[in-house]
């Protein structure tokens, strides 16, 4: 399985840190002239506006007029990454054609489908914020002194850039159980970097319900309660209730957002699962569907909790 972790660009000196932000610049750039050429306009088997939605995986970059100083390995990053997202932007959609043709074949109602079909048109993704996805064509890892590590980003055009790494606790327990891919992802403040890591096996007997709601975040069948607050005294509810008061899209209800995950994922780690050897959650559906719970209520989320759970279990 594939784990991940970012690291802070922030040791890149401002001579660095300038072709750094130019490169990003022109890769998106491009990245959106190819993508919406390839939307607007169709690509071989794809076409959006005929719902011929079979992209090939691997783009050749020279069936595109582009005017750029990146190298041909970062061009050919950059349709690989564009078929990537704009296949799975098309997915959902491509699938309920598929289902479609199929019923006309077999000669049954339809109708239905269609409906729902011409209420979810196709989205363009937004290429322009597309972050860079580079393999190890354009990456070199270099061991360094004060510094852990140096990611070198090659061949892209321009000079090299080298950036100082400092390695933290998350590297350390995946390199112990994995290794590090050659693959990072570029944005404007992180390089992310992955691992491919060994799953650990469950040694666990026991089979465990649990229970997740608003005042104890889950609740296990085998006694165990998540803690009610932390050391600040904070706890799922009172998170909630400063949410309801935030706007959102700001800032300060990102941070409290944050905040609610994190409450939750620390909660959920107090907890023993050692002897687990499956949990079996209360199934949650459309518990606020068409339904007036109230502002409080609304953020709570059981995806949070049920993520949690499946990473430990």
């Amino acid at each position: 399985m594939i784990r991940s972790c970012n690291h802070s660009i922030h040791f890149l000196n401002p001579d660095k840190r300038k072709s750094y932000d130019s490169f990003l610049n022109e890769y998106r750039r491009i990245s959106s002239i190819i993508g919406n050429s390839i939307w607007n306009n169709g690509y071989k088997t794809f076409n959006t506006s005929s719902d011929n939605l079979n992209l090939p995986k691997y783009l050749d970059y020279n069936d595109f007029k582009l005017d750029t100083w990146l190298s041909a390995r970062t061009l050919s990053s950059i349709v690989t990454q564009l078929s990537g997202i704009i296949r799975g932007a098309v997915k959902v959609r491509k699938g309920k054609l598929f289902i479609l043709n199929k019923l006309k074949e077999e000669h049954k109602p339809y109708e239905n489908l269609l409906n729902v079909l011409d209420k979810t048109p196709l989205t363009i993704p937004d290429f322009i914020r597309i972050n860079p996805e580079l393999s190890s064509k354009n990456i070199d890892f270099q061991n360094g002194n004060h510094f852990d590590l140096f990611v070198a980003v090659k061949c892209i055009g321009i000079n090299k850039i080298t950036i100082p790494i400092k390695k933290h606790r998350l590297d350390i327990k995946w390199q112990k159980r994995g290794k590090l891919l050659g693959p990072v992802c570029l944005t404007d403040k992180n390089v992310t970097f992955r691992y491919d890591v060994e799953p650990e096996d469950n040694q666990g007997t026991k089979v465990v319900g649990g229970d997740q709601g608003k005042t104890d975040v889950l609740n296990l069948s085998d006694k165990q309660v998540t803690q009610k607050v932390d050391i600040h005294n904070h706890s799922l509810d009172s998170i909630l209730d400063k949410l309801s008061k935030r706007k959102k899209g700001t800032k300060a209800f990102k941070r409290t957002a944050r905040q609610r995950k994190n409450f939750i994922n620390w909660s959920i780690n107090q907890l023993n699962f050692s002897d687990i050897k499956e949990l079996k959650l209360e199934e949650i559906i459309n518990i606020t569907y068409k339904k007036n719970v109230g502002s409080k209520m609304s953020h709570w989320t059981n995806t949070i909790i049920r993520d949690k759970v499946m990473r430990k279990c």
